[in-house]
Protein backbone atom coordinates (compact mmCIF):
# COMPACT_ATOMS: atom_id res chain seq x y z
CA UNK A 1 0.00 0.00 0.00
CA UNK A 2 2.51 2.21 0.71
CA UNK A 3 4.67 1.48 -2.67
CA UNK A 4 1.12 2.51 -4.22
CA UNK A 5 0.99 5.68 -2.53
CA UNK A 6 4.66 6.49 -3.20
CA UNK A 7 3.70 5.48 -7.11
CA UNK A 8 0.85 8.08 -6.86
CA UNK A 9 2.52 11.25 -5.71
CA UNK A 10 5.10 10.24 -8.15
CA UNK A 11 2.79 10.86 -11.22
CA UNK A 12 1.25 13.62 -9.47
CA UNK A 13 4.68 15.08 -9.13
CA UNK A 14 6.04 14.35 -12.99
CA UNK A 15 1.98 16.04 -13.99
CA UNK A 16 2.35 19.40 -12.08
CA UNK A 17 5.81 19.36 -13.53
CA UNK A 18 4.68 19.50 -17.92
CA UNK A 19 4.72 23.02 -18.69
CA UNK A 20 1.93 23.97 -20.87
CA UNK A 21 4.04 26.75 -22.19
CA UNK A 22 7.23 24.86 -23.16
CA UNK A 23 4.67 22.38 -25.04
CA UNK A 24 2.66 25.16 -26.77
CA UNK A 25 5.71 26.30 -27.94
CA UNK A 26 7.56 23.52 -29.02
CA UNK A 27 4.08 22.36 -31.35
CA UNK A 28 4.31 25.54 -32.94
CA UNK A 29 8.01 25.60 -33.58
CA UNK A 30 7.21 22.08 -35.25
CA UNK A 31 4.04 23.80 -36.67
CA UNK A 32 5.74 26.23 -38.40
CA UNK A 33 8.65 24.52 -39.70
CA UNK A 34 6.44 22.21 -41.28
CA UNK A 35 4.32 24.97 -43.15
CA UNK A 36 8.17 26.28 -44.06
CA UNK A 37 8.79 23.24 -46.02
CA UNK A 38 5.72 23.45 -47.61
CA UNK A 39 3.77 20.55 -45.84
CA UNK A 40 1.05 22.80 -44.23
CA UNK A 41 -1.38 19.22 -43.82
CA UNK A 42 1.48 18.35 -41.07
CA UNK A 43 1.87 21.98 -40.00
CA UNK A 44 -2.41 21.19 -39.41
CA UNK A 45 -2.29 18.62 -37.67
CA UNK A 46 0.41 19.47 -35.46
CA UNK A 47 -1.35 22.83 -34.76
CA UNK A 48 -4.68 20.50 -33.62
CA UNK A 49 -2.62 18.55 -31.62
CA UNK A 50 -1.50 21.01 -29.79
CA UNK A 51 -4.70 22.80 -29.19
CA UNK A 52 -5.68 19.17 -27.86
CA UNK A 53 -2.84 18.84 -25.84
CA UNK A 54 -2.88 22.06 -23.99
CA UNK A 55 -6.21 21.71 -22.81
CA UNK A 56 -5.62 17.90 -21.65
CA UNK A 57 -2.53 19.12 -19.88
CA UNK A 58 -4.41 21.37 -17.97
CA UNK A 59 -6.86 18.97 -17.28
CA UNK A 60 -4.24 16.63 -15.58
CA UNK A 61 -2.76 19.12 -14.04
CA UNK A 62 -6.19 20.41 -12.14
CA UNK A 63 -7.71 16.95 -12.09
CA UNK A 64 -11.20 16.95 -11.72
CA UNK A 65 -10.90 20.55 -10.81
CA UNK A 66 -11.69 21.87 -14.40
CA UNK A 67 -14.74 20.75 -16.55
CA UNK A 68 -13.89 21.79 -20.17
CA UNK A 69 -16.46 21.89 -22.70
CA UNK A 70 -16.43 23.27 -26.68
CA UNK A 71 -19.71 24.13 -28.25
CA UNK A 72 -18.92 24.36 -31.51
CA UNK A 73 -21.27 25.66 -34.67
CA UNK A 74 -21.12 22.70 -37.08
CA UNK A 75 -18.59 24.22 -39.95
CA UNK A 76 -16.62 26.32 -37.49
CA UNK A 77 -13.93 23.62 -37.02
CA UNK A 78 -12.86 24.47 -40.72
CA UNK A 79 -12.61 28.02 -40.77
CA UNK A 80 -8.80 29.44 -40.10
CA UNK A 81 -7.86 30.98 -37.05
CA UNK A 82 -4.25 32.33 -36.23
CA UNK A 83 -2.54 29.37 -34.61
CA UNK A 84 -2.04 29.71 -30.34
CA UNK A 85 -3.98 32.40 -30.69
CA UNK A 86 -6.56 31.02 -28.05
CA UNK A 87 -4.00 29.29 -25.66
CA UNK A 88 -3.89 32.67 -23.49
CA UNK A 89 -6.88 33.56 -23.64
CA UNK A 90 -7.83 30.01 -22.06
CA UNK A 91 -4.94 30.06 -19.73
CA UNK A 92 -6.02 33.68 -18.45
CA UNK A 93 -9.32 31.59 -17.64
CA UNK A 94 -7.29 29.01 -15.87
CA UNK A 95 -5.14 30.84 -13.85
CA UNK A 96 -6.68 33.80 -13.41
CA UNK A 97 -10.46 32.69 -13.35
CA UNK A 98 -10.46 29.23 -11.68
CA UNK A 99 -7.34 28.16 -10.81
CA UNK A 100 -8.10 30.26 -7.29
CA UNK A 101 -11.33 28.58 -6.64
CA UNK A 102 -12.31 25.72 -4.17
CA UNK A 103 -15.19 24.47 -6.09
CA UNK A 104 -15.29 22.91 -9.14
CA UNK A 105 -14.45 24.72 -12.82
CA UNK A 106 -16.17 24.95 -15.72
CA UNK A 107 -14.76 26.45 -18.67
CA UNK A 108 -16.66 26.75 -21.92
CA UNK A 109 -15.11 27.46 -25.44
CA UNK A 110 -18.04 27.86 -27.68
CA UNK A 111 -18.04 29.30 -31.48
CA UNK A 112 -20.93 30.45 -33.95
CA UNK A 113 -20.51 31.81 -37.58
CA UNK A 114 -22.25 35.65 -38.26
CA UNK A 115 -21.76 35.92 -41.79
CA UNK A 116 -19.00 34.46 -42.49
CA UNK A 117 -16.93 35.28 -39.45
CA UNK A 118 -16.12 33.29 -36.86
CA UNK A 119 -16.88 34.18 -33.20
CA UNK A 120 -15.16 32.39 -30.56
CA UNK A 121 -16.36 32.65 -26.72
CA UNK A 122 -14.17 31.63 -24.14
CA UNK A 123 -16.08 31.51 -20.71
CA UNK A 124 -15.40 30.34 -17.34
CA UNK A 125 -17.21 30.02 -13.82
CA UNK A 126 -14.24 31.34 -12.00
CA UNK A 127 -13.40 34.40 -9.56
CA UNK A 128 -14.22 37.72 -12.03
CA UNK A 129 -13.21 40.65 -11.57
CA UNK A 130 -14.55 43.54 -9.32
CA UNK A 131 -16.33 46.80 -11.08
CA UNK A 132 -13.23 48.62 -10.66
CA UNK A 133 -10.47 46.51 -12.40
CA UNK A 134 -13.08 46.34 -15.65
CA UNK A 135 -13.74 49.57 -16.22
CA UNK A 136 -9.84 50.19 -16.07
CA UNK A 137 -9.28 47.33 -18.51
CA UNK A 138 -12.09 48.28 -20.95
CA UNK A 139 -10.70 51.79 -20.87
CA UNK A 140 -6.94 50.50 -21.09
CA UNK A 141 -8.80 48.32 -24.51
CA UNK A 142 -10.73 51.52 -25.97
CA UNK A 143 -7.60 53.10 -25.74
CA UNK A 144 -5.56 50.97 -27.38
CA UNK A 145 -8.59 50.60 -29.73
CA UNK A 146 -8.69 54.03 -30.44
CA UNK A 147 -4.53 54.42 -31.31
CA UNK A 148 -4.88 51.99 -33.73
CA UNK A 149 -7.25 53.89 -35.77
CA UNK A 150 -5.47 56.82 -35.94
Amino acid sequence: MAKANQKVAQLGALKSQINPHFLANALETIQMKAILNGDRDTGEMVGLLGKLLYVKVQQMRFGDKIQYVENLTPGSETMHVIHFCLQPIIENAIIHGLETQVESGLLEVSTVIIEHELLIKVRDNGAGMNEQDLVQLQDRLKQHTDSLSE
